[in-house]
């Protein structure tokens, strides 16, 4: 049996292997290669773009079939698009099942031709597709989020199986008829921490997120700042441009009282989570946020929006309605003042919450989900179709 693994990650290859952007590194793989003879990985080109593709990915009976970027206005009419429907149409034809992670232009495109060839069909629901476009600034993305709402709500009710990274938020947008259903997130840590944390002023606020979009909420973040005294400081780690935050920062009369780290190594995240006194995550969506994950892992006491799946992660007291910098701004300061006993309360809580997440605890139902949807692939695919059946 053969998959196709789909998403709009940009891949680039390189000195005869493979790199990925950000996601998908070869120890992803596995995940999907039990019982399984091959998987195509689809996929754009990142060759001539500017995209940052330094996490090798390629291993042993994975393949890698790359597309040029179809996704705007223009690239709806192009040939390259004409092209890639082409070649999903030939590659569907020539595996045994489909797996769609979260709704992407090429994962709609192979879900749609995996349904016309009756091809079981495997949907990652990792996000909210509708919050994802409509957050992440520009006129032409708030367009397109209700069309990807409408094909995130088709995808989950047509697919044969569906795993969602929340326990009741995405399941409640985008239900499903699927017989095959779990929650497995697609974040998971190693270990969880006991360290005990000092409360005294200054507290050092920390937020992970990618500079270049408004997903992340960090202009909440800087209002919420501004609205604190000086006892409080915002450190902001992640990739891209910080000049327009910079901008901010100082309209806000706050530019000596935020830093930002650029994108950090594992170890250092780690180490600079250690150094926190309090984890904030605003952002405007989220399926589960790794960084909130690793932030609990930490020991860290953490506030966070209600985007998507992360109200599910801490106490109601720690969510604040997004884009609402005076509740953020409550929330830290309430957070930090608590006395030790609360406080404990809340890192026991959190703590609790990480071991969820730990790799022995996600793995079990990972497989049990694979294999389920496996076998059920395996027993549909050796029936006759109708076209045989026909024939006979």
């Amino acid at each position: 049996m053969k998959a196709i693994f789909c998403h709009d990650n940009y891949y680039l290859n390189k000195d005869g292997a493979t790199y990925s952007r950000g996601q998908f590194p070869s120890q992803l793989w596995p995940r999907y290669l039990k019982g399984i003879e091959r998987v195509t990985v689809l996929g754009r080109n990142a060759q001539g773009t500017n995209q940052k593709c330094d996490i090798r990915s390629d291993l042993a009976k994975v393949d890698f079939q790359l597309f040029t970027n179809t996704n705007s206005l223009k690239g709806l009419f192009s040939s390259a698009r004409r092209q890639m429907k082409s070649a999903i149409q030939s590659t569907v034809q020539e595996h045994d099942v489909v797996i769609c992670r979260g709704v992407t232009e090429i994962s709609w495109l192979a879900f749609k031709e995996a349904r016309r060839q009756s091809k079981p069909i495997a949907v990652e629901m990792v996000n909210c597709p509708f919050d994802s476009l409509w957050h992440y600034g520009g006129f032409a993305a708030k367009l397109y989020a209700p069309l990807y709402f409408l094909r995130g709500r088709i995808m989950a009710k047509h697919a044969d199986a569906i795993t969602y990274v929340t326990k009741d938020a995405l399941q409640k947008r985008y239900p499903s008829l699927a017989t095959i259903q779990t929650v497995t997130s697609n974040v998971e840590i190693e270990t969880v921490t006991t360290k005990t944390r000092s409360r005294t002023a200054p507290y050092k606020i920390g937020l992970i997120g990618h500079l270049d979009h408004q997903l992340k909420g960090i202009d909440t973040a800087l209002k919420a700042l501004s609205r604190l005294d000086k006892d409080y400081t915002l450190e902001i780690a992640g990739g891209g441009h910080a000049n327009q935050w910079m901008e901010m920062a100082a309209k806000l009369g706050i530019s000596e009282r935020i830093s930002f780290k650029g994108q950090l190594a594992r170890g250092e995240l780690f180490n600079w989570l250690d150094s926190l006194d309090i984890y904030i995550q605003p952002s405007r969506q989220e399926g589960v946020a790794r960084a909130s994950i690793e932030a609990l892992s930490r020991g860290l006491p953490i506030i966070v929006s209600n985007a998507g799946g992360l109200p599910e992660l801490v106490g109601n007291e720690w969510v604040f309605r997004k884009n609402h910098d005076a509740e953020l701004a409550c929330m830290i300061e309430k957070i930090s003042k608590l006395n030790p006993e609360a406080f404990q309360s809340v890192l026991s809580a959190n703590q609790e919450t990480a071991k969820q997440y730990l790799q022995g605890a996600l793995e079990p139902k990972r497989i049990a989900f694979w294999d389920a949807f496996y076998s059920y692939s395996a027993r549909v695919t050796s029936k006759p179709s109708k076209s045989s059946l026909n024939r006979i």
